[in-house]
This record gives structure tokens, C-alpha cells and sequence, in this order.
């Protein structure tokens, strides 16, 4: 088992690894990330697929500790959860957690993302990449099966925001806004975005 501390999240046991990010900002110390703060963006994965009410193939393509795809495995019934990472260093975590606890509906994978999606399809994929998703969007629109559910979280806020322009214009195609409306004119320079992805 690899070094850590185990945290409790909804119903779920996680090990994370003992120097995380645990405020502000996240910030990648060691090898694998873990953010406490997004523990409520993983509730509202769960709650969302609970609410969705059938049997569900689920990709958490860049999964770090296995946190969300754990938890989705273990509180949400009817899930067959594929817990992705590229990192060899986030496999001992998410096996760990899987075992910890007592899965069967969840199961550890090392590839990248792109060829995992070139071969495999799912109902529910999540990207949530530390920084940009938009070098990774197209591959997991292709993951998705007809009628399948994408859910992003982007982390380069600053930039969609308008606090670094050029950065939003280089990764996006939009000119960004600032003033109060700059975090809602950055949800929807990212929505665009996608939707161009699946033009």
C-alpha cells in the first residue's frame, strides 16, 4: 500500500497521498494529485448519477487517486467505473482504494486517455485534467457512446476569466470578459468550446 492518509468522503474511504492540496488553488506535491477542496464537485458527480436511475459504464479518465471513480463505484448502484491515469505513480492509490473499499464494480487503469477512448466507449465520462481540458476534449467526446453523458471541470479559471487574456484567446479561440460577469463569461468560453468540439 502506498504511503498516505485515508480521508472519509460521502460514504467512501479514500487514501490520498499526505502532502495534498487541501486549500485554494491546487497544486500538484509529489506524484499524484489530490485536491480536498473538489470534494464537493465529486458529490455532485455522485448525486448526479444517482439521479440519472440505470446501469451506467463510467470513465474517470484522469483519476489521480481514484477519488471521484471510487466513490462513484461504491455510492452509486448499477456502475462499471474504469478509474484512468497515465501516471504509474496514481495506480498503487486507486488499486489501494478500490481494495479499501471492497470493489468489484471498479477497476484500475495506466493508459492515456487518448487510446483508452480511440478503443473503448462509456455512458458517463469525466475529464477533469489539472489545468486546461481542451487538449483532451475531443478524445473524450469520441469515449462517449451515443446518447452518453460528458462532465469537464476546468482548473485554468484565471485565464477564462480574463486575468491572463492571451492564455484564453491561445487555448480557447475567445476573447475573455472582466468585471463582474468575467466567471460567467468563462463558463461560457468553455461550453462554447466543447460545443465547437462537437460540431
Amino acid at each position: 500500500m502506498p504511503d498516505g492518509v485515508v480521508i472519509h468522503e460521502g460514504s467512501t474511504d479514500i487514501l490520498v497521498p499526505e502532502l495534498h492540496s487541501s486549500g485554494g488553488p491546487g497544486k500538484i506535491q509529489g506524484g499524484v494529485f489530490f485536491n480536498e477542496q473538489m470534494a464537493f464537485n465529486r458529490d455532485v458527480s455522485v448525486m448526479f448519477l444517482r439521479a440519472v436511475g440505470r446501469d451506467l459504464t463510467v470513465a474517470d479518465a484522469m483519476t489521480a487517486t481514484g477519488s471521484r471513480a471510487v466513490r462513484i463505484a461504491n455510492e452509486v448502484k448499477g456502475t462499471q467505473v474504469t478509474a484512468n491515469d497515465i501516471s504509474p505513480d496514481a495506480i498503487p492509490y486507486i488499486e489501494a482504494n478500490i481494495r479499501m473499499n471492497n470493489l468489484d464494480n471498479c477497476a484500475a487503469s495506466n493508459r492515456n486517455l487518448h487510446s483508452l477512448f480511440a478503443e473503448e466507449a462509456f455512458d458517463y465520462v469525466d475529464l477533469d485534467p489539472f489545468g486546461s481540458p481542451v487538449p483532451f476534449i475531443q478524445s473524450a467526446i469520441l469515449g462517449c457512446r451515443k446518447k452518453g453523458i460528458l462532465a469537464i471541470t476546468a482548473t485554468d479559471t484565471a485565464p477564462l476569466a480574463g486575468a491572463h487574456a492571451p492564455k484564453c484567446r491561445r487555448r480557447y479561440q475567445s476573447e475573455p470578459v472582466r468585471g463582474y460577469m468575467c466567471h460567467e463569461g468563462g463558463l461560457r468560453i468553455l461550453m462554447c468550446s466543447i460545443a465547437r468540439e462537437l460540431a
